[in-house]
């Protein structure tokens, strides 16, 4: 209906071709491929026909609507360079020009479809995201370019499905059952609405909710889908449609109410008008032998009554107007628009319960890229139906939320990259970032802090001089070397002091003073004589049999002692062998040997 309404509009026009009508033949192809092959051979027949030769020819074909539907007829029509333009098939894969070098379209490439959904995905921070394609090149190559402009900021995939045929009741049924336990929140479908309708009935059954579905531009506005029985579980829906047009009188195609006579929306139906407008302009110019630059001068102009398709090809790639909207109207290299932009469409209710497709935002590819996207996060609704006023309350979809100091993160095995554990730090280690891999050690005589986020020092722990236990340990010293003394008096009254005896009792009077070493704030110093004096007082009483068996025993008590203790205690364990080993050596050799002594001094009397 749009494109007779153009016809006749520019029939009427005294400004292009005029005293020149155009004419029109329309086949319908109901969406099979059997009647648009069936429609584009009869097209092809009757252009190359004797027995047609009179009637008046197709010079250009309009159409098809489908990416999957144009590609199987271009091929056809780039054989003889007959114009194809197409108002809807928005596949990448038409651009190429050494496979449809006679294809055109009024709709954008589905590159910039992809690339403004991708800046979406890295607006909102959707990281982890399932996607669903129809098995064809339209979602084929939408996805793997939404994949390709995603890779920069890690989209994380949870799953990546091609829909299966309606006929496939079992994968059906596993798409279905995959959708309702997956942990991703935002799933991207880049299908048709034909090709989604048997997993919509299949996620009608098992009731799944809460999901936040991004549409590719074939389904955003279909009427078919934002049903009543469906709105439970699109609501909050959004997705990026055609740019919205405006047809002068376009009241007259309110009759005829089919998705690609969108009045109220005017989206494919303006890229329609668009189209029959490309053609008469460049009808036009071949009438009028309009000069094109660039091109020599001495071309052949072509006789509007008789010519050949590849001349208005010719024209039709060079075409320029201005659109009834102010616009100027040319197609690229590639055959493509050269503006591309879209509207972003929010699926909301209204009081009645219906859907409404809300414009919440655009994309313009003739930007710079910070500057293509421009989204009003105020106006638009959720899935949950509900309006948040900031970003922060966008929906999140995570496979895992971030790790948070004090923590490191792990890969969990066999799933995407973005899924992980955080696993807390150990003692001594800490990090203190956001998604830390690893957890750092702390530096010498520094120990990690209780939430493990940092470090601190080490607190200076010894025995102090006021300490009970030094108190009762430097009393147990006093007392060694009171018995020390008497020791030495004794053996010295009794003419039993000798070389051996002396040197050993200086060695125990030694190691008596050298605990007061131990008590009392540690410097560099006190610990170096403890040390040596320690190790001196052990060799010296490394020859006395009994005493090494004393000694031996101490040590085998001491080790795991010492290790067990920690800070002060540490060192009241070293004292306290010390002490024993002192009092261990004082009782053993000292003790027999004055009894010895004071028992023979008093035989010889």
């Amino acid at each position: 209906m749009t494109m007779i309404y153009a016809v006749d509009e520019i029939n009427r026009n005294k400004y292009i071709l005029p005293n020149t009508s155009l004419g029109y033949m329309i086949h319908d192809s109901c969406f099979n491929m059997h009647k648009t092959l069936t429609a584009a051979l009869s097209y092809l027949g009757q252009k190359f026909s004797e027995y047609l030769k009179d009637v008046c020819p197709i010079h250009a074909v309009i159409g098809e609507s489908g990416s999957q539907h144009s590609l199987t007829i271009a091929r056809f029509f780039a054989l003889f360079l007959i114009p194809q333009i197409s108002y809807f098939a928005s596949c990448r894969c038409l651009s190429d020009k050494q496979q449809f070098p006679s294809f055109l379209r009024t709709t954008p490439s589905d590159i910039f479809q992809s690339i403004a959904i991708a800046r979406t995905f890295l607006h909102f921070g959707w990281i982890y995201v399932g996607t669903i394609e129809i098995n064809e090149e339209y979602g084929r190559e939408g996805i793997a370019q939404f994949i390709a402009e995603s890779e920069d900021f890690g989209l994380c995939f949870a799953f990546q499905e091609v829909l299966p045929k309606k006929e496939d009741v079992n994968e059906i049924k596993r798409l279905g059952e995959e959708i309702a336990n997956t942990k991703a929140k935002v799933i991207l479908a880049f299908t048709s609405v034909e090709a989604f309708t048997p997993i919509i009935t299949e996620l009608l059954r098992r009731n799944i909710t809460k999901k936040q579905w991004i549409a590719s531009e074939s389904w955003i506005v279909s009427s078919v889908i934002s049903a009543q029985d469906t709105i439970n579980m699109f609501e909050g829906t959004i997705g990026f449609a055609l740019t919205t047009g405006y047809i002068p009188g376009s009241e007259s195609l309110e009759a005829s109410n089919t998705k690609l006579t969108d009045v109220s929306h005017l989206r494919v139906s303006y890229n329609t008008y668009m189209a029959v407008y490309a053609i008469a302009n460049a009808l036009h110019n071949l009438k009028s032998c309009v000069h094109v630059k660039g091109i020599l001068l001495n071309i052949t102009c072509g006789n509007i009554l008789s010519f050949d398709p590849w001349q208005l090809l010719f024209y039709l790639r060079n075409v320029e107007f201005i659109n009834n909207l102010g616009d100027l109207v040319k197609f690229d290299k590639n055959g493509d628009p050269s503006g591309n932009s879209y509207e972003l469409i929010n699926w909301q209710l209204d009081e009645s319960g219906k859907v409404q497709f809300k414009v919440v935002g655009d994309f313009k590819s003739s930007g710079p890229p910070e500057k293509q996207l421009h989204l009003n996060n105020k106006t638009i609704f959720w899935n949950d139906g509900t309006q948040k006023e900031t970003i922060v309350f966008v929906p999140k979809s995570v496979c895992s939320n971030p790790c948070k100091p004090s923590t490191r993160k792990v890969r969990q095995k066999g799933k995407p990259f973005c899924c992980f554990d955080c696993i807390p730090c150990g003692d001594g280690t800490y990090s203190n970032t956001t998604d830390s891999p690893n957890c750092i050690s702390c530096p010498e005589m520094f120990w990690s802090m209780k939430q493990r986020n940092g470090c601190v020092r080490m607190p200076i722990e010894f025995l102090d001089f006021s300490d009970p236990l030094s108190v009762i340990l430097l009393a147990c010293t006093a007392l060694g070397l009171v018995f020390t003394m008497l020791i030495g008096v004794m053996m010295y009254l009794l003419h039993e002091m000798r070389m051996g005896i002396g040197l050993l009792l200086f060695a125990l009077t030694g190691c008596f003073v050298c605990v007061i070493n131990f008590v009392g704030e540690p410097t560099d110093a006190t610990c170096s004589i403890r040390q040596t004096l320690a190790s001196t007082f052990l060799v010296e009483i490394r020859f006395v049999t009994f005493s090494m068996l004393v000694c031996s025993l101490i040590c085998l008590a001491f080790v795991p002692a010492y290790a067990s203790t920690q800070g002060k205690y540490s060192t009241a364990s070293e004292i306290f062998a010390l002490l024993v080993t002192a009092f261990g050596i004082m009782s053993c050799i000292f003790v027999p040997k004055c009894y010895y002594a004071f028992k023979l001094n008093k035989r010889n009397k």
